[in-house]
């Protein structure tokens, strides 16, 4: 018996054998000829599973029933049958057939400014007509599975005006009449309803679209496109199938409007002189309205007009401007009624002319009007001057603009009193405002440059032609200071404290190996700090801590014991600062202070509170060679010390004879036309510098270091005097012959105006771009061609952009820039021969984008629209039918036929339970071997 079973398994396992041979090694041919009536298995390996239906037959030797045996070959068959339709069901099969495609609508509605409210209100009801129209659809031909896209997708609904958004489906009439998308804080691009860019909005719906359905684009708009084109998109629509139609829209009353067209003025004035100026005022209801112009201040009586249907010339009368420069002019007409208008955003205008004149300079000097004197006469021949104290900087762009070159002479960063006068920001405004084609000259002294704490700025990195950061020791000597500090009774309490926090500050601020020694005064005086190393730090500021306040107010004794520490001293630079509050006799100061001159000792001073004699510190600093300072905030007291201590330790400041010489490699330039720089006097004074890459070296002193030196930044120029052009360092030049034409040629050569050809530059606004068109003619109508140019385009904002231009044609330069926001655009253009080159011709203009386009008089409707739809093969007056036309359209849809396997799997189980459990036939005999019996 267990041979037979054996021999049973093998001739099964034999059998399964074969059947997985010849299954493997035909896997291909068979795939390929259910592929052939559409049939495919998402996980085929899963059909070897059905090899576990031979578990069946092998098992049969060892049954346990005796029913009749077509019966146990009938449940056989059934249970191998049961188990290879589960193992082809786990394999996932499916059939491809063709279905109908369904149709997809996409509600594209217009919610910018200028569509009105039975515009909106039409969409809503055409977005409940077509989705009725689709339940009606579904409902006559129920999907099958694979027949259709999700429900979401059969019907979108996208709002758009500047941007685009998807609106969920259930979207009501407010939804679509509020923003596109959730408004951001208002900033200078967000346009919101003030633009309309179907473009956008059709690329949203590309997105949309389903590859099974047919789609349909309805678009409820005006037809008013400001931003984008929509189409440039025809292309990529046809290629979706995607059919653009234009449903029927109702009609409705056209809004009242009165705008500000444009202004008319000319181009350029002359200052003081009339000229006339008028506006265009458009309107589509008529009525009254009144007229009113502004500008520098000046609002002339405003005009009253009756406005008819149409354009209306508005004169406004004569304007007189008298400052040079650019003037910004408004205009606003206001209608009598408020029905007579819908927008009070296109009411005004703003305009900008040039006024011209002499050219105008703002001249700020940090000395004072009496070290102005000679400069300003030399200046005032060729310029009308505005001169200036050194905190008389204008602080914002705007107030740079109306001078064509800034004059900065002996201005230090933060003043002798601690109050700053060179900002980061008005750093960064010098910047902007040479790039946009302004000049600017630097001119040295005591506090300018390097001594006036320019290194490491924004001016000294980005804008100078020369960098302060001299890297020879010869400028950098070894430093003796004695620093005279009040301790009588009047500096008790936070005076005394603040006092010696300015001593030790200016112990940090020294190097390791220079000197420092404090004196205490009061009616006597007292060395409380031994002149010494200033690496000793923890002996000095120990011995600092120790000053008190006591008695009275003795200034020489203090001055003298200062003289005695330092005159045997070994330092190159020896400096005393004497600091007071208070009065003191003056007796024998002014000869000591002399003595200690002629020694090479200079002395600057510190007055602190309103008692303090401010004229004997004064003549202490200007008799020692120094700088007086003067505050009533004791706070500012470690500042000033700091201040005064780096101006000595920097070494920006050398004092000695040198003269001016043209540097090497400089044959002709116009600013020393007409100058003998060989017969000009030594100067006595200079800051030493070193010219930067790419800058041009125009004058040199004699012992080599830079005098004059020039680059160009941006449109503009910046030119630097590294002495100065006052009564100390150049006090004999004033004298010269040659100084008075050699100041007014040197900051005539920063002048833009001064800049070759005049280029004829036209500018275009196409939608959100403008574009920029320069001419340059030689002799009136030859054309420049071959230049290299570019174009400093400055928005409403006051940002600068530069954008190189290309020669379109002979002559003919282009570029283009976008347009955000609303207001002026200033391009100032300048092109040169070569890159490298001096500026060949230049040129300004200025375009107007006052308000949103959507917000102009409603012309007739475009046919932007038609012209998309006839190029998608779309439908005007469409209705919900045409909508939902599928062209009879077909797609192959995958239909899974797993559930149909496992159904009958499920039949058969059913029916292997009915030939298990019951008897269809009579039992087969069975034979008693072991007995010898038989039944």
């Amino acid at each position: 018996m267990t041979a037979r079973r054996g021999l049973w398994v093998a001739l099964v396992a034999a059998v399964a054998g074969a059947v997985s041979i010849w299954a493997f090694s035909a896997r291909g041919a068979v795939a390929d000829a259910l592929a052939v009536h559409g049939i495919a298995f998402a996980a085929p390996h899963w059909l070897w599973c059905a090899l576990a239906a031979w578990l069946v037959p092998a098992s049969l030797p060892w049954r346990l029933t005796d029913l009749p045996r077509w019966q146990v070959a009938a449940q056989t068959v059934v249970r191998m049958t049961l188990l290879a339709l589960l193992a082809v069901a786990l394999g996932q099969p499916r059939v491809q057939r063709d279905r109908p495609r369904r149709p997809q609508i996409l509600h594209l509605v217009d919610r910018s400014d200028s569509v009105p409210d039975a515009l909106v209100d039409a969409a809503r009801q055409g977005i409940v007509a077509s989705s009725q129209a689709l339940r009606a659809l579904t409902a006559a031909r129920p999907p099958q599975p694979g027949d259709e896209p999700d429900g979401d997708a059969q019907i979108a609904v996208v709002a758009f005006d500047a941007r685009a958004a998807r609106l969920p489906f259930s979207a009501t009439a407010e939804q679509l009449k509020g923003p596109a998308v959730p408004r951001r804080p208002a900033v200078g691009d967000d346009l919101g309803g003030g633009a309309t860019d179907l473009q956008a909005a059709l690329n949203l719906a590309l997105g949309l679209v389903d590859a099974r359905s047919v789609p349909h684009a309805v678009v409820w708009s005006d037809g008013v496109q400001t931003q984008g084109e929509a189409l440039d998109l025809a292309a990529a629509l046809r290629s979706a199938g995607v059919r653009v139609h234009l449903p029927q829209l109702p009609s409705w009353p056209v809004a009242a409007e009165m705008l500000v067209d444009r202004l008319e003025l000319p181009e350029v004035v002359r200052a003081g002189v009339r000229f006339p100026l008028a506006v265009q005022v458009q309107s589509n209801a008529g009525g009254r309205a009144q007229c009113q112009v502004r500008a520098e201040g000046q609002s002339p009586a405003p005009v009253s007009v009756d406005l008819p249907l149409g354009e209306t010339r508005v004169a406004l009368g004569d304007l007189v401007l008298r400052k040079p420069g650019a003037v910004d002019l408004q205009v606003e007409c206001t209608p009598a009624a408020a029905s007579q208008d819908r927008f009070a955003s296109n009411n005004q205008l703003r305009g900008r002319v040039v006024v011209r004149d002499r050219p105008r300079i703002l001249y700020v000097e940090g000395q004072g009007a009496r070290a102005a004197v000679a400069l300003t006469q030399a200046l005032r021949d060729d310029f009308d001057v505005e001169l200036r104290a050194g905190d008389g900087l204008p602080r914002s762009l705007a107030g740079l603009r109306p001078f064509q070159a800034i004059v900065l002479s002996d201005v230090p960063r933060v003043s002798r009193e601690g109050v700053p006068l060179l900002t980061d920001g008005d750093m960064r405004n010098l910047e902007a405002y040479v790039q946009s084609g302004g000049g600017l000259l630097v001119v040295g002294g005591e506090d300018a440059l390097g001594s006036g704490g320019y290194q490491d700025t924004y001016l000294d990195k980005k804008v100078l032609p020369v960098a302060m950061d001299v890297e020879s020791r010869t400028e950098t000597p070894t430093i003796g200071m004695m620093l005279c500090i009040d301790r009588s009774g009047s500096m008790s309490g936070p005076k005394m404290e603040l006092a010696k926090a300015a001593a030790i500050a200016t112990a940090q601020a020294l190097a390791r190996d220079d000197l420092i020694g404090v004196v205490a005064f009061d009616s006597e005086a007292r060395l409380a700090v031994r002149l010494q190393r200033a690496g000793n730090s923890y002996r000095i500021e120990s011995d600092i801590a120790k000053l008190s306040p006591s008695g009275g107010t003795h200034i020489y004794p203090a001055i003298d014991l200062a003289y005695q520490q330092l005159v045997t001293a070994h330092a190159k630079v020896k400096h005393v600062i004497v600091m007071t509050d208070g009065q003191a006799p003056r007796a024998g100061i002014d000869a000591l202070v002399r003595q200690m001159r002629n020694s090479g000792i200079t002395v600057s001073s510190v007055g602190v509170g309103n008692d303090v004699d401010r004229n004997l510190l004064e003549a202490i600093a200007d008799r020692g060679g120094g700088r007086s300072y003067f505050t009533d905030r004791p706070e500012t007291l470690p500042r000033i010390f700091v201040r005064e201590t780096k101006l000595v330790a920097g070494q920006s400041v050398v004092e000695t004879a040198v003269r001016a010489r043209v540097a090497p490699g400089v044959r002709r330039v116009d600013l020393l036309r007409g100058v003998e720089i060989g017969t000009a006097p030594a100067l006595t004074g200079f800051l030493p510098a070193r010219v930067k890459p790419g800058a041009e070296e125009i004058l040199r002193l004699s012992n080599g270091k830079p005098l004059l030196v020039r680059w160009r930044l941006g449109l503009g120029k910046v030119s630097v005097w590294t002495s100065d052009l006052k009564n100390r360092w150049a006090a004999t030049w004033s004298d010269w012959p040659g100084y008075a034409r050699l100041a007014r040629q040197t900051v005539r050569d920063v002048l833009q105006e001064e800049i070759g050809l005049e280029a004829q530059v036209r500018l275009v606004r196409e939608r959100d771009r403008i574009r920029v068109a320069v001419d340059v003619l030689e002799d009136a109508d030859t054309p420049v061609p071959g230049l290299v140019g570019e174009a400093v385009v400055r928005g409403p904002s006051g940002a600068a952009r530069t954008i190189a231009l290309r020669e379109a044609a002979p002559g003919h330069y282009e570029a283009e820039a976008p347009m955000v926001g609303f207001g002026a655009w200033d391009v100032a253009v300048a092109l040169r021969a070569a890159a490298d080159k001096p500026v060949w011709a230049t040129g300004r203009a200025t375009a107007l984008h006052p308000y949103p386009d959507e917000h102009r008089m409603a012309a007739a409707p475009p046919r932007d629209l038609e012209a998309l739809s006839a190029a998608t093969s779309g439908r005007l007056r469409s209705t919900p039918a045409d909508w939902l036309d599928t062209r009879g359209l077909l797609h192959r849809a995958w239909t899974p036929l797993w559930p149909e396997l496992a159904l009958s799997a499920l039949a058969l189980l059913i029916l292997d339970v009915l030939l298990r459990r019951v008897r269809l036939g009579p039992a087969p005999v069975a034979r008693w071997h072991g007995l010898g019996t038989e039944r």
